[in-house]
Parts: structure tokens; C-alpha cells; sequence
């Protein structure tokens, strides 16, 4: 198994999905950065059905990575970006995101990327 770092939509998705809590089952190690979870926070403050991170203790939340001078990709959000930049950061990890300019950002990288649709295919072989 590997280790990945999570992006917001794979979290939501799969938490709507009821199957949030089977990710541990294809990944040894999951992370996520601050502005990740600032976002889903934010959903949660507005009222809308998001997991709340607090309740995945697999899941950890890291300190968003610092951005590198001339960094060329400043038309991903803060949760993509950081994502990236922490995927840049630790090559062997899969990237969870559905994003596609963050997807081609991440390519253009050389990363490793799982969409959702990815993710759910490996879970039902996994159950």
C-alpha cells in the first residue's frame, strides 16, 4: 500500500458516498493539507453535509507547504495548490484529486494522480 495526499472533492465525494472511512484500506498513510480543511470547514459552517475531519483519525491534517518562488500555477485554489505543492514535495504519494487543471498541473509534475472514479473502482476490489 502507499501513502497518498487528498484533495477536497475525493473527501467529499467519498464521504457522500457513505465509503470515506474504506479509504485506509488502499492507502497506508493519507494526508491532507490546512487549506483543505479549511474549506470543508467552511462547508460545515454554512451548513452543508461535509465530512468534518476531526472524526477520521487516518486522516492527517498537515501545515500547507510554503509556496516556491515561481510557481506557475496560480489559477489552482488553495486547496489544489497545496495538494500540489506537498505532492511535489513527496513524489512516491498519490495525489486523490478530480480537478482537471490541477490533474494537468500535477502531470506536468510528473505526479502520481487518483480521481474518485479511480478510487471507487479500487474499493470494490478491495470489498
Amino acid at each position: 500500500m502507499q501513502k497518498a495526499i487528498s484533495n477536497t472533492s475525493p473527501l467529499l465525494y467519498l464521504y457522500r458516498a457513505d465509503l470515506i472511512n474504506l479509504l485506509p484500506n488502499i492507502f497506508n498513510e493519507i494526508d491532507t493539507t490546512q487549506s483543505v480543511a479549511d474549506e470543508l470547514r467552511r462547508g460545515l459552517e454554512l451548513g452543508y453535509d461535509v465530512p468534518d475531519l476531526i472524526h477520521y483519525k487516518w486522516l492527517k491534517i498537515k501545515e500547507n507547504p510554503k509556496i516556491p518562488s515561481g510557481w506557475l500555477h496560480k489559477s489552482l485554489g488553495k486547496g489544489e495548490e497545496s495538494v500540489l505543492i506537498m505532492g511535489t514535495e513527496n513524489p512516491d504519494s498519490i495525489l486523490l484529486m478530480d480537478d482537471q487543471l490541477a490533474r494537468t498541473a500535477a502531470k506536468i509534475e510528473g505526479l502520481k494522480i487518483f480521481g474518485t472514479l479511480k478510487l471507487l473502482i479500487d474499493l470494490k476490489q478491495k470489498v
